[in-house]
């Protein structure tokens, strides 16, 4: 635990790097039928965090930025097919 480090969105050397999925990690593949879960910020939201809702601005603005970039990427790739 003393290595831990936490950070609130994508730390500066991390959010240029391509996302990758981790299926070990998946939700689906590892919690068992019947199991409770919580996801973090609900939890950390309900003992006194205060910047659920600033997050989840940032990831809105994160997801509209993500698609921009996804239809310039798709439309290149089609222009280099014809």
């Amino acid at each position: 635990m003393n290595r831990l480090q936490c950070f609130e969105g994508i730390p500066a050397p991390y959010d240029k790097v391509k996302r990758v999925v981790i299926p070990n990690a998946l939700k689906v593949l590892r919690l068992q039928p019947g199991h409770k879960f919580v996801a973090l910020g609900d939890l950390s939201t309900a003992v006194g965090w205060k910047y659920g809702e600033v997050v989840e601005e940032l990831e809105a603005k994160r997801k509209e930025n993500s698609k921009d970039f996804w239809e310039a990427k798709k439309a290149d790739l089609i222009k280099m097919r014809k």
